[in-house]
């Protein structure tokens, strides 16, 4: 499945490996051990998609490694944050339109 990401001028596609019933992830990988780093693209999967449960999946290794990737964020929860932006300097427009920036990234409004 493709996942196709864009913000502005930014675009990007991603692609996992299997989804199992709308819900659960399966990220295969042939890589010598697994890391942090396919961790995290599993959670971002799953962020993404608005799943809360993968599991990472390594065949290269001398025996199959695996690992559950889960979260506890909904599509809902995901937003339930607060921006403090009490100390924030807008002494330009540069410095106000990166305040726009962050704050439309953060909340996922493009």
């Amino acid at each position: 499945m493709v996942i196709k990401v864009s913000h502005l001028d930014f675009r990007k596609s991603f692609y996992v490996d299997l989804i199992l019933d709308d819900a659960v992830i399966y990220e295969l990988k042939t890589e010598q051990a697994l890391t942090g780093k396919h961790h995290q693209q599993t959670l971002n999967y799953l962020l993404m998609l608005g799943m809360q449960h993968g599991k990472l999946i390594n065949m290269r290794s001398n025996s199959v490694q695996s690992r559950f990737v889960s979260t506890r964020l909904t599509p809902l929860s995901r937003y339930d944050c607060t921006i403090e932006d009490l100390d924030w300097q807008g002494l330009d427009e540069d410095s106000i339109w990166l305040k726009q920036i962050l704050i439309s990234l953060l909340m996922d409004k493009f």
